[in-house]
């Protein structure tokens, strides 16, 4: 069993990128078809954005319209919800462990920007939360011409206490974006695999 964690940023500056959002929700809903893919293992996913939730549920059951919401708006609370939505899906694990299902815990973290500042006073909390055994990945998408961004992306999920071989800046590129949060789907498989 996986419970699976996926943080899609839905701020006001993803609606300047339009095309850098669809990749990341076509990226997401391929990384869902994988995830019902894994012979023997099912996944129970939670998705959310800074100010909606789009899904809660096992994988196989998520329907069409998930994304029909997606309204980018507002500022980047990043770590405060990237801490609210760890806590929910350690909860789904801890549900599934305690009726004796062996269960992983993954997360995905994507944003375009920067946290708000009043972010870096909780940044503490959510690297206590989280346990070595958890596949965690941060994914830092780059408007074009930005190139120091990927910069404050590795800072940034690196002060959460993301390992540096799981922070990932794919840039702009609409592949390699889809390419980032495929090998997500991937790798969390393998990792709950074992």
């Amino acid at each position: 069993m996986l419970a699976n964690g996926i943080l899609l940023d839905d701020s006001s500056s993803m609606r300047d990128y339009p095309d850098v959002a669809k990749a990341a929700i076509t990226g997401i809903e391929l990384a869902l078809g994988a995830f019902n893919g894994i012979k023997g293992t099912d996944v129970h996913t939670r998705i959310w954005g800074f100010l909606h939730e789009y899904y809660a549920g096992m994988t196989r059951k998520v329907g069409e319209n998930r994304f029909a919401s997606y309204s980018p708006s507002g500022n980047t609370p990043l770590i405060s919800r990237s801490i609210d939505l760890y806590k929910a899906v350690k909860r789904d694990a801890e549900t599934y462990r305690g009726q004796g299902i062996p269960t992983g815990l993954a997360l995905l973290l994507i944003t375009d920007g920067e946290p708000n500042h009043d972010e870096w006073n909780v940044v503490g909390e959510f690297s206590a939360l989280i346990d070595p055994s958890d596949y965690i990945v941060g994914m830092g998408i780059s408007p074009k011409g930005d190139e120091n961004r990927a910069g404050l992306f590795v800072e940034t999920f690196t002060r959460m206490k993301i390992p540096r071989n799981r922070i990932v800046t794919p840039g702009d590129s609409p592949t390699a974006i889809r390419r980032a949060i495929n090998q997500f789907s991937q790798s969390a498989a393998t990792a709950v695999a074992g």
